[in-house]
């Protein structure tokens, strides 16, 4: 289902109304840069926390990008917060999402344990933690 809001502009007609896609704005902050990768998850985050249905291709799409961009630690913990908090709130949608999840684990489990045991980063420990836990969540076999 493809979500849209109308925009009046006074000069025009009722039938002239601009229709605007709120998630293709998104996507075009999210896909521009590492800023607006950067930017668009503070967004996600208060859409995620607002209970928002946030599609899940656009969850994996920002899998990849981040991937794809080799982005810093704390944008990857910022993703997978909302994805966390999304997930938390639609339980039974996680499924779809799980290979995306183990993918960003699978390449940065590493850097995570080592944030966790070393203290570095310790603002983002909880967050962390709760990132990793994200498998059992999705996991089938839960």
């Amino acid at each position: 289902m493809r979500r849209t809001s109308t925009v009046n502009d006074p000069s025009q007609t009722q039938l002239e109304s601009t229709q605007v896609d709120p998630w293709d704005i998104f996507n075009s902050l999210a896909f521009s840069d590492a800023a607006g990768l950067e930017r668009s998850l503070l967004w996600l985050r208060i859409m995620a926390l607002s209970a928002v249905d946030i599609p899940i291709e656009t969850l994996r799409r920002l899998f990849q990008q981040v991937i794809d961009c080799h982005a810093p630690i704390r944008t990857i913990v910022m993703l997978l917060e909302c994805t966390m908090t999304s997930l938390w709130l639609k339980a039974l949608s996680g499924y779809e999402i799980h290979k995306d999840v183990i993918r960003i684990h699978s390449l940065y489990a590493e850097e995570f344990s080592f944030r966790m045991q070393s203290g570095e980063g310790v603002e983002d420990k909880w967050v962390l933690k709760l990132c990793l836990n994200l498998l059992l969540i999705v996991s089938p076999s839960a």
